[in-house]
Protein backbone atom coordinates (compact mmCIF):
# COMPACT_ATOMS: atom_id res chain seq x y z
CA UNK A 1 0.00 0.00 0.00
CA UNK A 2 2.07 3.70 -0.93
CA UNK A 3 -0.24 5.96 1.26
CA UNK A 4 1.42 8.92 -0.82
CA UNK A 5 -1.23 8.07 -3.47
CA UNK A 6 -3.82 9.37 -1.26
CA UNK A 7 -4.72 12.55 0.22
CA UNK A 8 -7.50 11.89 2.27
CA UNK A 9 -5.62 9.67 5.08
CA UNK A 10 -2.63 12.76 6.03
CA UNK A 11 -2.04 14.57 9.09
CA UNK A 12 0.17 17.17 8.74
CA UNK A 13 2.22 19.09 11.27
CA UNK A 14 3.82 22.04 12.39
CA UNK A 15 6.58 22.62 15.49
CA UNK A 16 9.00 24.36 16.29
CA UNK A 17 12.44 22.65 14.51
CA UNK A 18 15.17 21.31 17.14
CA UNK A 19 18.21 19.58 16.58
CA UNK A 20 16.47 16.59 18.63
CA UNK A 21 13.21 16.85 16.92
CA UNK A 22 14.43 16.90 13.24
CA UNK A 23 16.66 13.93 14.62
CA UNK A 24 13.52 12.01 15.96
CA UNK A 25 11.51 13.10 12.87
CA UNK A 26 14.27 12.21 10.14
CA UNK A 27 14.79 8.60 11.99
CA UNK A 28 11.29 7.73 11.76
CA UNK A 29 10.51 9.19 8.10
CA UNK A 30 14.10 6.85 6.98
CA UNK A 31 12.37 4.06 8.88
CA UNK A 32 9.79 3.67 6.48
CA UNK A 33 8.10 1.77 9.26
CA UNK A 34 4.55 2.34 10.79
CA UNK A 35 4.55 3.90 14.01
CA UNK A 36 2.00 4.81 17.07
CA UNK A 37 0.64 7.81 17.78
CA UNK A 38 -2.33 9.91 19.24
CA UNK A 39 -3.76 12.73 17.81
CA UNK A 40 -5.87 14.40 20.48
CA UNK A 41 -8.26 17.28 18.79
CA UNK A 42 -11.59 18.82 21.08
CA UNK A 43 -10.96 16.24 23.91
CA UNK A 44 -11.03 13.25 22.38
CA UNK A 45 -8.12 11.01 21.77
CA UNK A 46 -7.71 8.96 18.19
CA UNK A 47 -4.51 6.17 17.98
CA UNK A 48 -3.63 6.12 14.73
CA UNK A 49 -0.74 4.16 12.95
CA UNK A 50 0.98 6.11 10.56
CA UNK A 51 4.50 6.81 8.35
CA UNK A 52 6.65 9.66 7.95
CA UNK A 53 6.49 12.03 4.86
CA UNK A 54 8.28 14.96 3.91
CA UNK A 55 8.97 17.76 6.27
CA UNK A 56 9.27 21.59 4.98
CA UNK A 57 11.10 24.07 6.93
CA UNK A 58 10.82 27.87 7.09
CA UNK A 59 12.59 30.20 9.10
CA UNK A 60 10.01 33.24 10.85
CA UNK A 61 10.76 37.04 11.82
CA UNK A 62 11.66 35.80 15.54
CA UNK A 63 14.30 33.40 14.13
CA UNK A 64 12.34 30.30 15.47
CA UNK A 65 12.65 27.95 12.32
CA UNK A 66 9.09 25.83 11.79
CA UNK A 67 9.33 22.43 10.44
CA UNK A 68 5.81 20.94 8.57
CA UNK A 69 5.76 17.44 8.42
CA UNK A 70 3.32 14.98 6.64
CA UNK A 71 1.88 11.83 8.63
CA UNK A 72 0.27 9.21 6.38
CA UNK A 73 -2.21 7.20 8.59
CA UNK A 74 -1.83 3.50 7.62
CA UNK A 75 -4.63 2.52 10.36
CA UNK A 76 -5.61 3.02 14.09
CA UNK A 77 -4.43 0.38 17.34
CA UNK A 78 -5.82 -0.13 20.39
Amino acid sequence: WDPTGSETHTISITYESTTGRDTLINGLADSRTENNGKLIRGGVTTQYKFLVGNTTKAGQFDNVERATTTLYVSGTWS
